[in-house]
């Protein structure tokens, strides 16, 4: 009877009993035991918090590459017009620039002249918009003009011109946000 009663207990284990594992096993799988509820969630709560830093470090690079193309485009932008403006004015004559503004637009936003070829040249700002009228053909300079302006910086030299634009793209990334570029050059006018 002893002997049905311990063969009954090795195949219904007591709860207070400790359990073995088979004998073929390696020791290190006898030994080893499961993740307590606990251990789980602190890991969950860890896997999470690196989750959110990663996506939140993925949104900022995001952001930085948008805008960093935006100025990049302005730039080009703006060294494409500076240099075509800086050609043409350079082949100006002297006596036939006026520097004037279109009615409701930033003063000395406007710039009238002939070139020794005699052709016709305007180059001016209409809201956002910057223009150059060539003899008759009239061109879009840029869509992103912000502010456009002509000068004399010397009253004593009317050979120095100087040039003035700030271009800007609106970005919408989460928020509103902007991307400027300022350029600013000094033209000499070779004909007099």
């Amino acid at each position: 009877r002893r002997a049905i009663l311990n063969s009954r207990a090795n195949f219904f284990p007591s709860p207070l009993r400790r359990r073995h594992a088979p004998p073929g096993l390696p020791s290190s799988l006898r030994a080893a035991k499961g993740f307590t509820l606990g251990e789980i969630m602190i890991a969950m709560a860890i896997l999470g918090i690196i989750i959110l830093g990663i996506s939140e470090m993925l949104q900022q690079s995001s952001r930085f590459f948008i805008l960093n193309r935006a100025r990049l485009e302005l730039q080009n932008e703006a060294r494409g017009i500076m240099t075509l403006m800086n050609r043409n004015i350079r082949q100006a004559k002297a006596n036939s620039i006026k520097i004037d503004e279109i009615s409701g637009q930033a003063y000395y936003s406007r710039i009238t002249f002939d070139t020794v070829d005699d052709i016709a040249f305007k180059f001016y700002q209409d809201g956002k918009e910057l223009w150059m009228f060539s003899g008759a053909n009239k061109k879009l300079l840029s869509e992103n003009t912000r502010y456009m302006a002509f000068a004399m910086p010397r009253s004593d030299d009317m050979t120095i011109l100087s040039v003035s634009l700030t271009l800007e793209k609106v970005i919408y990334i989460h928020n509103r946000q902007m991307a400027l570029h300022m350029a600013s050059e000094k033209v000499r006018i070779m004909n007099e």
